[in-house]
């Protein structure tokens, strides 16, 4: 009978150790699959915001471009008429 009880202990032993390695695997599967989904996470947030400071540039250059003008007050643009080619011309108290 002891031969039985040890060689049933050593087939718990060994059933243990193999239930261990399967799930040290699977943790570390787990990280891995966790810091892929992080790098994706972050090059698809830094490509987003880097969309949106270009759009804001190209924004900010056509409105440079067709005259809006910045309010001294507040710092805001605010689409107004630019000037035109001849109130730039035009003398005091004389007419384009």
């Amino acid at each position: 009978m002891a031969t039985q009880t040890a060689s049933s202990e050593g087939s718990n032993v060994e059933s243990h150790n193999a239930a261990s390695s399967i799930i040290t695997a699977a943790v570390v599967i787990g990280f891995i699959v966790l810091c892929i989904s992080g790098i994706l996470l972050f090059l698809k947030i830094t490509r987003g915001l880097r969309a949106r400071r270009e759009r804001k540039r190209r924004r900010d250059a056509l409105r440079r471009q067709h005259g809006a003008v910045e309010d001294e007050k507040s710092g805001r643009r605010r689409k107004g008429k630019g000037r035109n080619a001849f109130e730039d011309e035009e003398w005091e108290g004389v007419p384009a």
